[in-house]
């Protein structure tokens, strides 16, 4: 079974997006994880980094959802041929 263009580019959207989530999650385990004292820091209205980070993933998470989501209902122009198209209007 092979997958439409349209649904290759889904498909390497969400494994890009994936990826950025993945890295910016793993940092954050691993500073959390090695270097507990930065997490403890206050960074903003006496919050810590590691609460506003986690929030921060939260967020990213939801947007880069909404991405994805814009992205791939955006209409793709490469799934019908100019010639099939003209096809299917004369039957």
């Amino acid at each position: 079974m092979s997958l439409s263009p349209a649904d290759q580019r889904n498909a390497r959207l969400g494994l890009i997006l994936c990826c950025i989530y993945t890295l910016v999650y793993l940092a954050y385990v691993l500073t959390n994880a090695f270097a507990p004292n930065l997490g403890e820091s206050i960074v903003v209205a006496g919050l810590n980094l590691a609460v506003v980070w986690g929030f921060g993933l939260i967020g990213l998470a939801f947007i880069l959802a909404l991405l994805y989501g814009v992205a791939c209902s955006a209409p793709s122009y490469t799934e019908v041929k100019p010639d099939q198209h003209n096809q299917e209007r004369a039957q």
